[in-house]
């Protein structure tokens, strides 16, 4: 088993910078906890390898996200010919629409000539893609569906970003369906798009999208380090500061939740999410916990 990470635009391994983000934390836990033939493989997200204008264009535009799949491929396919075959797979923001173009690719090109295996588990943070013009949904060159190999998907997501350069790619299409034929745990958490992705050092919020994510990886099966497990779980505060981002200039438009929706028991209900009006979610909505269980309906009118 090996572990492919994606991480978001603009974000890297900067030691002693204390911007770590979740994809880079999960790569750290999975790693020091795998012992299997194969090399996990993590790649910073786009806007990070070139001059100041080309990691501008990164960020911009998402360029170089292709050439970052094809180092995971060949990657993946070093491991198939060491004997190891399972398929792990994380990524955050842009990072996170990486990791779902990749799974697509497994799909349609199989490995080293054999059909497509099948992918144990994907896990990510806030998928906001936006290839080409900002905040477009287009992508033009990027398949961002959830396909049929992923056996297992979870998907943590922000109520309150509103930034309409930040389109939010939702991986369960019909609630109904999705949820009860396929594994898949979609569930909107408080904070921006970093309070959940991490990165911004806002640990107590984000810490708590990552318990959730190591929970729902260690029910099946995945290599994770009980150190960083706890880490996690010790320093998650659900009233933590929700750290307003940059806004662009058409910000202020709220995310839209359907009544189908799950949202994290850590989500309270609020007057202010930073500088901003709080996203609370509707009355009625399910609630889950870190198992991914629904343990009632919530958010009565106060």
């Amino acid at each position: 088993m090996a572990l492919y990470a994606f991480d978001g635009t603009g974000n890297e391994d900067n030691p002693g910078e204390g911007e770590d983000t979740n994809v880079l934390k999960f790569f750290r836990a999975y790693e020091n906890a795998y012992s299997g033939p194969g090399k996990c493989f993590y790649v910073a997200g786009v806007g990070t390898r070139y001059s100041v204008l080309g990691d501008l264009f990164g960020k911009m535009l998402g360029i170089g996200g292709h050439q970052r799949i094809g180092e995971a491929m060949d990657q993946l396919e070093a491991n198939f010919r060491n004997g190891d075959r399972d398929i792990d797979i994380i990524g955050f923001s842009r990072g996170a629409a990486l990791a779902l173009e990749f799974a697509n690719d497994i799909l349609e090109e199989g490995v080293n000539g054999e059909e497509a295996p099948t992918i144990r588990f994907m896990g990510l943070w806030e998928t906001v893609a936006s290839f080409g013009i900002p905040g477009n949904r287009i992508n033009l060159g990027y398949d961002l569906t959830l396909p049929y190999i992923v056996q297992h998907c979870c998907h943590a997501i922000a109520l309150d970003e509103r930034r309409q350069l930040f389109p939010l790619t939702r991986v369960v299409q019909d609630a109904y369906s999705d949820r009860e034929l396929r594994d898949i745990r979609e569930a909107w958490f408080r904070g921006y798009h970093s309070d959940v992705g991490g990165g911004n050092n806002n640990e107590g919020l984000s810490n708590i999208p990552l318990y959730w994510m190591y929970q729902h990886a260690q029910r099946h099966k995945l290599p994770l380090d009980d150190v960083q497990i706890k880490k996690a779980s010790g320093g998650s505060n659900s009233w933590a500061e929700c750290k307003t981002p940059g806004m662009d200039r058409m910000a202020n438009k709220k995310r839209t939740i359907y009544a189908t929706d799950l949202v994290h028991n850590s989500v309270m209900r609020r007057t202010k999410a930073g500088r901003f009006a709080a996203n609370n979610p509707p009355v009625g909505l399910c609630v889950v916990d870190d198992a991914g269980e629904i343990v009632g309906k919530g958010f009565e009118k106060p």
